[in-house]
C-alpha cells in the first residue's frame, strides 16, 4: 500500500512543500533522489475530482487513454497470462 510522504525545502526565503507517494520512507527517499533527472512534462491545465463511486470507471477510462509509459508499473495488476 502506497503512503504519502511529505518533504519540504527552502527557496528564494520561503519554505515549500511537497509530497511524494510510495510504498516505505526508504522508496520515498530513493524518489527523491531521482527528481533531479526529472523531464518537464507541461502544466496542469485541469483537474478533476472523482467521487469514490466513480473511481473504478474513471480509473479504467485513464488508464484505457492514458500512454502506458506514463504510468507507474508498480501500481498496475501483473498482467494475466
Amino acid at each position: 500500500m502506497f503512503k504519502t510522504y511529505l518533504f519540504h525545502y527552502q527557496h528564494d526565503g520561503a519554505s515549500w512543500g511537497f509530497e511524494i507517494d510510495a510504498i516505505s520512507l526508504e522508496d520515498a527517499k530513493t524518489r527523491l533522489a531521482k527528481i533531479a533527472g526529472a523531464r518537464y512534462d507541461g502544466v496542469l491545465v485541469l483537474s478533476i475530482p472523482v467521487a469514490p463511486a466513480f473511481n473504478g470507471l474513471f480509473t479504467r477510462l485513464v488508464k484505457r487513454f492514458l500512454p502506458a509509459t506514463r504510468r507507474d508499473p508498480r501500481r498496475q495488476r501483473p498482467s494475466p497470462e
